[in-house]
């Protein structure tokens, strides 16, 4: 790695640490309450997967943070539910079998798999929520249609690839 390089990393770490400071500290000074507890998840969630120094800097800061579960990607705001609770099975079979097109025998990132299917429906389905795309990936993980390796909670801490049954499916 160049000098420039690694001197731009440390800089971009060292304004993460900056703004996950001061994040942490609002957070800590919120009173006991929903908010609170929302803004907690919302950083732990960023957390995830992130640099070991940054969430160790955080949770010295805000200790809540060690025991704050954070938000899956699949888990939908009440808004979000209405939405795809308008959605048919027909519906979901063509999101289904979008994803299944979208992944290949290799190892992929889920992000990856699904940016392209967002790209693939969205004309057909527009405003389709990203953790309504999750719920279809683990569902199709659980029916073996797809493999999944790391974290399926967060799909940016997750690898796809077809199973065999997957190929034969899609």
């Amino acid at each position: 790695m160049s000098q420039s390089s690694s001197h731009d990393l440390r800089t971009a770490l060292e304004l993460a640490r900056d703004s996950l400071s001061a994040a942490a500290a609002d957070i800590a000074s919120m009173p006991e309450g929903k908010e609170r507890s929302s803004q907690l998840r919302a950083l732990a969630t960023i957390l995830v997967g992130g640099h070991e120094e940054l969430r160790v800097h955080a949770i010295r800061l805000c200790p809540d943070l060690e025991r704050t579960a954070p938000i899956p990607d699949a888990q939908l705001h009440e808004s979000e539910l209405e939405t795809c609770s308008r959605f048919k099975d027909s519906d979901i079979e063509v999101i289904d079998r979008t994803l299944v097109a979208s992944s290949t025998s290799a190892w992929q990132q889920a992000t990856r798999v699904i940016g392209n299917s967002l790209v693939t429906l969205n004309k057909e389905f527009p405003g389709v929520p990203l953790g309504f795309y999750a719920q279809r990936i683990a569902a199709l993980v659980q029916s073996g249609r797809l493999q999944a390796r790391g974290n399926i909670d967060f799909m940016r801490l997750c690898d796809l690839k077809l199973s065999d049954s997957g190929a034969n499916a899609g």
